[in-house]
């Protein structure tokens, strides 16, 4: 779907915040007609034209991943005329419900394991299918999963999480990885910028849920990047995560996160793991 002027108005409410690839703004169709169309309210992200590719790749890339609840939906892109100068505006769901970094803070202390559970479930869906198109995310964190809130008629909250932020996505039909994503080959065990570092990233995820903060913060980083560079670390690692743990969830986490890419489970081969099959009856509201 195309969005341009002549066809849909649209106008900008709040400013949300700036990140690498320009501005994010809360928007909402301006034509009263149309609203049934679209949601009451969008995520902007705009960019000069001459600076937008990573905008128009996102475009691209969504647009090819439609249709999958765990992803975010792309309503389109639109060109308009700021200040004397062409923007490339993409419209996208509005995550009411923030990001999964900010859950996660709100959380507490840290999230229960039947929680986390089908939080991940949520993702591995997603991830699934991007890797079924042919794509890497790449940027694959916290921050970048969105979080939709929705009441049921009973009156209580549902949760549901949906990737986004495809901006470094690679296709895994071409070796297209920068000198910055070579650079973590070492540690991610990756020749090639494959599905392996999806996983691996999944798994860092999950172990933030589970403890209740990033594995690269605080001391944890020195310790967890000098053991997992050696294979032969890889059990003192695992020993490091904390006793509150079930067997299953440091195993789940075994699996996302090994050196060696071979053994990496594939995310389909994840969604069958008991740290999500022993919850995937319980409703998360």
């Amino acid at each position: 779907m195309i969005i341009n002027n002549k066809a849909v108005k649209w106008e900008k409410i709040k400013f949300l915040g700036k990140g690498l690839w320009g501005s994010v703004y809360l928007a909402k169709p301006a034509v009263p007609l149309l609203s049934s169309s679209f949601p009451p309210f969008m995520a902007l992200k705009s960019a000069t034209a001459n600076l937008s590719s990573t905008l128009q790749l996102e475009n691209t890339i969504l647009h090819d991943l439609k249709d999958c609840p765990e992803i975010v939906q792309c309503f389109g892109y639109d060109l308009s005329v700021e200040n004397g100068k062409l923007v490339y505006n993409l419209l996208l769901e509005y995550a009411n419900g923030g990001t999964l970094e900010e859950l996660i803070e709100s959380s507490g202390d840290r999230m229960q394991e039947w929680e986390a559970s089908k939080y991940t479930c949520m993702l591995l869906k997603g991830l699934c299918h991007v890797h079924h198109k042919g794509y890497v995310h790449c940027d694959l964190k916290a921050n970048n999963v969105l979080v939709f809130l929705s009441k049921q008629k009973n009156g209580e909250v549902k949760y549901s999480l949906k990737i986004a932020d495809f901006g470094l996505a690679k296709s895994r039909r071409c070796d297209n990885a920068d000198d910055h994503q070579h650079k973590l080959q070492p540690l991610l065990g990756v020749a090639n910028y494959n599905v392996a570092i999806d996983i691996w990233s999944l798994g860092c995820i999950v172990a933030e849920m589970l403890v209740g903060k990033s594995l690269w913060c605080n001391n944890l980083q020195q310790d967890l990047m000098m053991m997992m560079v050696s294979k032969d670390n890889e059990e003192k690692w695992l020993e490091t995560l904390p006793g509150f743990m079930s067997k299953d969830a440091k195993d789940f986490l075994r699996r996302c996160m090994t050196m060696n890419k071979k053994e990496r489970w594939s995310g389909d081969r994840l969604l069958q793991h008991p740290f999500i099959t022993q919850f995937v009856d319980l409703n998360l509201d």
